[in-house]
């Protein structure tokens, strides 16, 4: 059965670094290569936006990506996202049951060939299919368009930038790039929920549970150093 990993951070692209995408990995693209991306996260992992660019299978000769931490491991940006994936009512890709969404810890950069690694580790066998959801805009270039997701078009559209700022250096604001493993990124499966949730409500009073407040990220840290 083929396995749904949805990739959320912030995106950059070394184009510079060849990598080939292994037989048991399958990309799939919500925006554009060279393009800065405007709310294409929050809508597909919302299952809001569900179309996708051609994507690259296996064997495919593709460019270095980068997946890029928030400022810490607990963040509200992080939290957002992962709710949208919780509260998902959309059917997943391919029927997957149960897919995940994995996304680096704190200050980290992890790159694309490295999360190959870490998968084909996990499971030599399983077919994945990954979804890259941030930016893909080259580092150091000020790249002209943002992909952006319409709310009336139920669509990615493409939009010139006016006075782009430069896409940072991997190591912008103290960020270090390093493999993907089990104490550099998350990886966080559909099915934790019900424990994830149980996690983040221990601190909430029974109005704050209403209001949908609460951390998944700082939940998922805790149940991890248990």
């Amino acid at each position: 059965m083929s396995k749904a990993v949805y990739l959320i951070g912030h995106g950059r692209v070394d184009a510079a670094i060849p990598v080939i995408v292994p037989p048991t990995m399958t990309m799939h693209w919500l925006g554009h290569l060279g393009d800065v991306a405007n709310g294409l996260s929050y809508a597909f992992l919302s299952g809001t936006l569900t179309q996708e660019l051609p994507n690259s299978g296996p064997g495919t000769a593709i460019i270095q990506h980068y997946l890029c931490g928030e400022r810490a491991d607990e963040d509200t940006v992080t939290d957002t996202k992962i709710k949208n994936f919780f509260d998902r009512q959309t059917a997943h890709p391919f029927g997957c049951v149960d897919p995940y969404v994995l996304y680096p810890r704190g200050k980290t950069n992890v790159s694309l060939s490295s999360i190959f690694a870490f998968l084909e580790m996990l499971s030599p066998t399983e077919d994945w299919h990954l979804y890259w959801t941030p930016c893909r805009g080259y580092i150091g270039q000020k790249n002209p368009y943002t992909s952006k997701f319409d709310k009336k078009q139920g669509a990615v559209i493409r939009e010139l930038r006016i006075n782009p700022e430069q896409t940072p250096a991997l190591e912008d604001q103290g960020h270090q790039t390093v493999d993907a493993g089990f104490e550099t990124i998350r990886l966080v499966a559909k099915s934790d929920q019900l424990a994830i949730r149980q996690q983040w409500r221990t601190e909430l009073n029974p109005g704050q549970i209403r209001m949908g407040l609460g951390s998944p990220s700082r939940a998922i840290e805790q149940l991890l150093r248990v």
